[in-house]
């Protein structure tokens, strides 16, 4: 059984893994490349036009209608040059001159390249045929472009050349994007990812059952609380892409599970760094509560109406009778409070990343964080370790104390003076506290 999940736990990382790659693929295909005018996209048409021809309806993304019909035009331009035919060619070059004139005439925001955000690209048109020709105005460089005498047959196939090679492939970059009923660009991706959420949910809700049935939680509703980061794996948002790259936090927690991410991992090891610190600041203040206690009892006490052997005697059956009953029943029932503490301390320490744009992404990975402190101050309560050193504590003080305060003639002295040691030790804990 431990096998199976084992292999159970390597495939849904590496379905994860493929999830998150077509994610990060999709989310960066228009994604326009810094300092640059081009996109991912781009890039694919340069160097693998058959993944960008298979992946832009998956985007929405169809051939631009100018574009589709200049390059076409363009095609029976060069046809008819090379053959030598200028009658029919003529109407042909005038077609494409004007429709030269129609896009450079267009204000940039509303030309036939604004709606896929290439604007910029035409303008490297605009600039490639002036230095082609060294004149000032693109009008005027294209119309002497498409011209007779320009695509002469001495000159067609170095003019056909310097199209193929600076015109035809940022032409190629322009395409045509409709808008959905939600007014966003239609994108079909989220028709693949309903795949990869439904295996997540399944996974989810099987494991939501199998803890339910171990156990494993104090309640039924602990374990969506406790694994609520996975909901970046549930939710497929439609057009919110940065939502689906946040599916890395729970990817990288359960390949961490799986030790498929060797070593100490690589996400930030503060939590791991000051897990002994958190325990151990917590064990002083729980020590500081007792101490507090203490010196109220040795304050308020009465001496004047303590006998030495009944006060020892009571003292010591009481302490023994009672130092395993507070350690299995009373520091479990603090646990709560102490844990509710620390992790209220977390969340104002991050209460300034919390209301930054990210803060519910954050608020949803502290979920993970809180499970941790829980379990790690459990731990710490409750072990044999902390309760022996809690009996200690108590057995040290209260015994050694009651020795000599039980003396009549000393009761006053003492009880004053015990109080002020308990306030310095107190003092000194809290400094110590102060210090870590």
């Amino acid at each position: 059984m431990r096998l199976m999940g084992r292999i159970y736990q390597v495939i849904f990382c590496l379905v994860g893994l493929a999830n998150f790659a077509l994610v990060l693929f999709d989310a960066t295909y228009l994604w326009k490349l810094p300092y640059t005018r081009l996109t991912a996209r781009d890039l694919y048409l340069a160097h693998a036009p058959d993944l960008v021809r298979r992946y832009d309806p998956v985007k929405g993304i169809d051939a631009h209608r100018f574009t589709t019909a200049y390059l076409a035009q363009a095609d029976h331009a060069f046809e008819l040059s090379q053959a030598g035919n200028y009658k029919d060619a003529e109407k042909v070059y005038a077609d494409l001159a004007a429709m030269s004139r129609e896009v450079i005439d267009q204000r940039p925001g509303f030309s036939h390249f604004s709606i896929a955000e290439k604007d910029g690209t035409l303008q490297v048109i605009k600039n490639a045929m002036r230095g082609h020709f060294g004149i000032e105005s693109a009008k005027d460089s294209f119309a002497r472009y498409w011209s007779r005498e320009n695509l002469a047959l001495d000159r067609i196939a170095a003019e056909k050349g310097f199209f193929d090679r600076e015109i035809r492939p940022l032409m190629a970059q322009n395409y045509f994007r409709w808008i959905d009923e939600d007014g966003e660009m239609r994108d079909y991706f989220y028709r693949i990812d309903l795949w990869f959420v439904a295996f997540f949910l399944v996974d989810f809700l099987a494991r939501w059952v199998i803890a339910i049935r171990l156990g494993r939680h104090r309640k039924w509703y602990m374990f969506p609380v406790r694994h609520g980061v996975e909901i970046f794996n549930l939710v497929p948002p439609h057009h919110a892409v940065w939502m689906r790259l946040l599916r890395a936090i729970p990817l990288y927690l359960r390949m961490k599970k799986a030790g498929m991410i060797p070593g100490e991992g690589i996400m930030p090891e503060i939590l791991h760094d000051n897990a002994a610190l958190i325990a151990e600041e917590i064990s002083g203040l729980v020590l500081v509560n007792i101490l507090d206690q203490l010196a109220v009892m040795v304050r308020d006490a009465n001496p004047s109406g303590i006998v030495q052997s009944e006060v020892a005697q009571v003292t010591k059956d009481l302490l023994d009778s009672q130092l395993d009953r507070i350690a299995d029943t009373v520091v479990p029932d603090v646990e709560p409070q102490i844990t509710g503490l620390v992790i209220h301390s977390v969340y104002q320490a991050m209460g300034p990343y919390l209301r930054t744009p990210l803060g519910p992404a954050i608020r949803l990975g502290m979920y993970a964080v809180e499970a941790a402190i829980k379990d790690g101050l459990r731990s710490a309560l409750v072990s044999q370790d902390g309760r022996e050193q809690m009996k200690g504590i108590l057995r040290k003080f209260l015994s050694e104390g009651t020795t000599e305060l039980t003396a009549s003639e000393n009761l006053a002295v003492i009880q004053n003076q015990s109080s002020i040691l308990l306030d310095r030790i107190k003092h000194e804990v809290l400094r110590s506290l102060d210090e870590g």
